[in-house]
């Protein structure tokens, strides 16, 4: 278009001049005509330039973007990270200073009753296979425990201190006081959700939580 408009002017220049005028005019006429030529690479390298960094700028928002959606989007609880009592029982201790080898029954008791606690208040989620009255092996899905379990169960934390794997994950809630109807529902192979006891925990803490509930005989 640029270059049809350069033949539409010379032509108006030879018909209003003659030949004299259009060659008078001839280096004026190329060097409009070849300048967009001339100008293109310059103009195109910092178009180029330009892009890059306004591409990543994009880039990045759309990242931040996505990163945000899928902070805000809820673990699902079969992707989080789960640990059995014998886990969190060492865990917590360790986060609270106590010496589990040499103190290991003060250690039980204390972070133990606090477990209970936490786990009846619904801050420390809790998962297992429920043991029907009679049943032997549980092998239904892990389920979460409800909070009203722990009005009248405790963990086993005899067996859960110990070091035999097979008694570890065999061991279940035991009852305290009585029961009756699905509050006899006992709950084995628990697991504890580790962020929250890594949140309940927290390595500042020097001494126990003091624990409304009694421990089991």
């Amino acid at each position: 278009m640029f270059l049809a408009i350069q033949l539409v002017v010379a032509g108006a220049i030879y018909l209003a001049l003659g030949e004299a005028g259009l060659e008078k005019a001839a280096v004026s006429r190329l060097a409009a005509a070849a300048a967009p030529f001339l100008a293109f690479p310059i103009v195109y390298a910092w178009k180029f330039a330009a892009a890059v960094p306004a591409l990543a700028a994009e880039s990045a928002a759309v990242i931040a973007e996505l990163r945000g959606r899928l902070d805000r989007t809820p673990v699902p609880p079969s992707r989080d990270l789960w640990i059995d009592p014998h886990q969190a029982w060492r865990l917590a201790a360790a986060r609270r200073g106590l010496a589990v080898e040499d103190d290991a029954a003060t250690a039980a008791a204390t972070v133990f009753a606090d477990l209970r606690q936490y786990a009846s208040d619904g801050e420390l989620a809790v998962r297992g296979r429920p043991l029907w009255p009679g049943d032997a092996v549980a092998v239904s899905p892990r389920k979460p425990v409800p909070t009203t379990h722990w009005d009248r169960h405790d963990f086993d934390g005899s067996a859960y201190v110990g070091t035999d794997a097979a008694t570890i994950r065999a061991a279940s809630t035991i009852l305290c006081g009585p029961s009756s109807g699905d509050n006899g529902v006992r709950y084995c192979d628990l697991v504890l959700r580790r962020t929250d006891i890594e949140r309940l925990f927290p390595p500042s803490a020097a001494t126990a939580k003091e624990s409304t509930f009694e421990r089991c005989p």
